[in-house]
């Protein structure tokens, strides 16, 4: 874990050069916030390679995390008790990754959400196959693939 993306750009190297075991695979999940998409997944790319994980699976949440829990917003109505699911379809929640800051959104929707323990909280009620989210999506789908791999190499 890394305190912000500061934290995970100047201390992955050296994480991953500390991990030695051979059958693990790395996912790095990164907030986009307003910057270029492909810069960022590169260069986070040679930090593993650098590190000597050329294998580790880079994924960039567009714009932030918040933004997989606004692609199901029945999630969070579920999470908090409340009833969010008129919201789904308004036009600004169509396409959560387009919504620059999606955790001032989701302090609109639910004032009591703070960012670490609202993970926790939402995590357990988001639907993997119905969010709007597409960098959600393209998250899961790589997770899938991973444990298929694993599990075809018998690394289960």
């Amino acid at each position: 874990m890394f305190e912000g993306r500061n934290d995970l750009e100047k201390r992955l190297v050296k994480k991953l050069q500390n991990y030695n075991n051979p059958n693990t695979l790395f996912f790095v999940l990164c907030d986009q916030d307003l910057e270029n998409c492909v810069e960022l997944k590169n260069r986070l790319k040679q930090k593993c390679i650098n590190a000597g994980k050329p294998d580790a699976i880079i994924r960039i949440a567009c714009r932030s995390i918040e933004s997989f829990y606004l692609g199901d917003i029945s999630s969070i109505g579920r999470a908090y008790g409340v009833s969010l699911q008129s919201h789904q379809e308004k036009a600004k929640y169509r396409s959560p990754d387009e919504l620059n800051y999606p955790a001032q959104t989701l302090k609109e929707l639910v004032p009591q959400f703070h960012k670490i323990l609202g993970a926790r909280i939402i995590a357990s009620e988001l639907d993997l196959t119905k969010s709007k989210s597409k960098s959600f999506s393209h998250f899961i789908t790589a997770l899938q693939h991973a444990i298929a791999i694993c599990k075809a190499q018998g690394k289960e």
